[in-house]
């Protein structure tokens, strides 16, 4: 029996499967077997497959007959059907790894006996340029290796609020056999979510490894990309699963706040990226969620959230229908006037600068001073400031610094705008993570 299974799911990868391999094969840990699982690929992925198992008897690959409706759940639960090592992990066919990775996870779950050992992860665009994914402040209290005894819901569900994403951990393969653990197989994306809460909720312990040894390729052409269309909503389906799954476990009365409020936290992000017809859909989805609780858990589970998102799902609890659309189509409206707000003010900050250097050209001082002091001083607090002094005296030296200050003030604005729109673009990548691309 071999020390670790890591099953490779793939899918008309072929440009990236080598990279991926590369960093498989050649890891310092030896003693593992590699199982490459194919979910009906019609590129050159298959061949790809053959090309590495020829050279390396460890790979053991697996041929899916056609693409499966479960996707990366079917792949991935195949091969854990034909696993096994003792422990078992996971790799996407594009991604790539520290040669060292399974070495420092197997080598940390063993000192400790531990059924998961965890690492940090980066995303990587087709630039190469990484980035850390949304949890990173997570991470700031673990200042090392960590063994974390999960004999208490709150460190349970301290863990269960990290990135659900299986690639970035081991797993005891006794510990998913003995529970019957699979990925669900449903006809959309966010699988890893439920095997996140089906393996933390039953585990003993895990080891916290905060050392970044995979990364994870997002925006490639041909993955299943971040979009904006209800289809979204059915990420919430997972809530039932994992909801049905803690109910049968006898743990629901447990966890019950802690997934009540992943849903709320799915639901701050996915109202943002829902087209503007979507409002009834969503309302109808959240209310399917929000409404059987109890008022304790609804309460509870708002903790943390802002007032905004607390004032909305409000609406939804209390079947307060109108008020719930109004504010979602708003969104939309706030976007708009927001972005062509912005736009004027740059716009006619940028004119009035110009304007006065070319009147301070053409026209002198005396006449610049007195257009900028009676049009400038009306917007800036700071000639307001200097005008109201009891002998103001504005040389030309002093007038060039106050443009000067007031050109200063509509770049850091500028900045400002440019910064929020990074951040809405960065949190559309993250987006992406809790998605098994394709």
């Amino acid at each position: 029996m071999p020390l670790l299974s890591v099953i490779v799911t793939t899918y008309n990868i072929e440009d990236y499967l080598g990279g991926c391999l590369d960093t498989v094969v050649n890891q310092t840990l030896r003693d593992m077997e590699i199982i490459v699982v194919d979910d009906g690929s019609n590129d050159g992925t298959p061949d790809v497959i053959r090309q590495y198992a020829e050279k390396d008897p460890r790979i053991r690959p697996v041929y899916l007959p056609e693409n499966t409706i479960g996707g990366v759940s079917s792949a991935a639960n195949a091969g854990l059907d034909v696993a096994t090592g003792e422990y078992i992990g996971f790799a996407d066919g594009d991604d790539y790894l520290e040669l060292d990775m399974f070495e420092k996870l197997v080598g940390a779950a063993e000192t400790y006996q531990s059924d998961l050992a965890m690492c940090r992860y980066k995303l990587v665009d087709e630039t190469g340029k990484k980035k850390s994914p949304a949890e990173k402040k997570r991470w700031l209290r673990f200042d090392g290796t960590e063994h974390v005894t999960l004999d208490s819901d709150e460190k349970t569900i301290e863990i269960l609020r990290f990135i659900a994403v299986p690639w970035r951990k081991i797993y005891r393969r006794e510990l998913i056999e003995a529970n019957e653990i699979r990925f669900p197989v449903v006809d959309y994306f966010w699988e890893d979510n439920p095997f996140h809460w089906f393996t933390l909720c039953t585990a003993a312990d895990i080891v916290i490894v905060p050392e970044v040894l995979c990364y994870h390729r997002v925006g490639r052409v041909g993955q299943t990309m971040a979009t904006r269309d209800a289809g979204l909503l059915k990420m919430f389906g997972h809530y039932q699963t994992i909801r049905d799954w803690l109910m049968k476990q006898g743990s629901l009365e447990r966890f019950e706040v802690a997934l009540l409020a992943w849903a709320m936290s799915q639901y701050e992000w996915i109202h943002k990226r829902l087209p503007k017809d979507s409002g009834v859909q969503l309302y109808d989805t959240m209310a399917k969620i929000v409404r059987p609780v109890d008022h304790n858990t609804f309460v509870a589970a708002l903790h943390g959230k802002s007032p905004k998102t607390a004032e909305v799902l409000r609406y939804v609890r209390e079947a307060d229908r109108p008020s719930f659309l109004i504010y979602f189509g708003g969104q939309f409206d706030t976007e708009k006037e927001t972005s062509t707000i912005l736009k004027t003010k740059f716009d006619r900050g940028g004119a009035l600068l110009n304007k006065g250097r070319e009147n301070l050209r053409t026209r002198g001082f005396r006449d610049t001073l007195s257009k900028a002091l009676r049009r400038v001083a009306r917007q800036n607090k700071l000639l307001e400031r200097a005008m109201s002094r009891r002998s103001p005296v504005l040389s030309e030296k002093n007038l060039l610094a106050y443009l000067t200050i007031l050109q200063r003030d509509i770049d850091q604005k500028h900045a400002q705008q440019m910064d929020r729109l990074q951040a809405i673009e960065d949190e559309l990548q993250d987006m992406k993570t809790k998605r098994n691309e394709r």
